[in-house]
């Protein structure tokens, strides 16, 4: 795993360990665990259920805060992990995958990246180990849906990060206010477990996400879906061709045609739904041991 440097972290004032802690304060290490939650037939609505066959995630760079909002009001972060790790988040058994670092005292927020994290040293943001390990992405999920008798296989390669409108030198996953987290962190403690249910980013998925039934009209896409049946459409709007997917074991992917695996790209509904939920949903739990 790559670590954050030191020479990096500098200008990151809002997340830097105070270099004399009071005297009141104990320096301390926890073991950082996380975990995971099998998702299978898990209902996104009442006429798709999803199963997933693979959910990594790439994890960290990890801070805990004192205060009861993370971010710039983070002045000085209680612990952090300037690490990375790529967690199975469908895998149920509890691993221990770094040391978290700091001192004694209250903590009330926490705000983590999903291995990409932004500087206020450089424009471009920071891909740590476990993004490259994903291929440089963020959290990498495959499996089906099932709606009715179809099973339709999809995926998603998903990068989360600050964007070029948002402030630079912070991470991008923030505890929310009405998320219950305080803890007094002493030698009592020995690790802090994180546990993972990717089912939370995929309740905004519909039917629409993975099955179309158009016709052809004029000036519109070229490649439409009638259910499971591939159409190319001329610009006067007339099918020029048409073909059954389940002919050759492939399934008809809004606007694309006859494909093996429904990708969600970027620009899709779809993929801007998990994202989302990613970042502003229902986030991990957090628990002491």
């Amino acid at each position: 795993m790559t670590p954050l440097t030191s020479l990096v972290l500098i200008p990151l004032v809002v997340l830097l360990l105070p270099s004399c802690a009071p005297t009141s304060q104990e320096s301390i290490e926890l073991e950082l665990k996380t975990s995971g939650s099998p998702v299978n037939n898990f209902a996104a609505s009442d006429s798709l259920s999803i199963t997933l066959t693979q959910s990594d995630a790439a994890f960290g760079p990890l801070y805990l805060c004192p205060g009861n909002q993370a971010g710039h009001l983070c002045d000085t972060a209680r612990m952090q992990w300037l690490e990375s790790a790529v967690v199975d988040t469908l895998d149920e058994e509890s691993k221990t995958i770094g040391i978290l670092k700091g001192f004694s005292g209250e903590t009330r927020s926490w705000m983590y990246d999903h291995g990409i994290a932004s500087l206020l040293t450089q424009k471009e943001n920071l891909r740590l180990s476990a993004v490259e390990e994903l291929g440089g992405y963020s959290i990498v999920l495959q499996g089906h849906a099932q709606i009715e008798s179809l099973e339709l296989p999809f995926s998603v390669h998903l990068i989360v990060q600050q964007g070029p409108e948002t402030e630079q030198g912070l991470p991008v996953i923030r505890k929310s206010q009405n998320e219950e987290f305080v803890q007094e962190i002493t030698h009592v403690n020995e690790a802090l477990h994180v546990q993972f249910d990717p089912a939370n980013w995929l309740v905004g998925l519909r039917t629409s996400d993975f099955i179309q039934d158009r016709n052809c009209l004029p000036f519109t896409s070229p490649v439409v879906c009638a259910q499971q049946i591939e159409l190319r459409c001329s610009p006067e709007g007339m099918v020029a061709e048409t073909r059954d997917c389940s002919e050759t074991n492939q399934v008809c992917a809004p606007f694309e045609g006859c494909v093996d695996t429904i990708e969600f790209k970027e620009e899709s509904a779809a993929y801007r739904s998990i994202q989302q939920r990613v970042i502003a949903g229902k986030h991990p739990d957090f628990t002491f041991q």
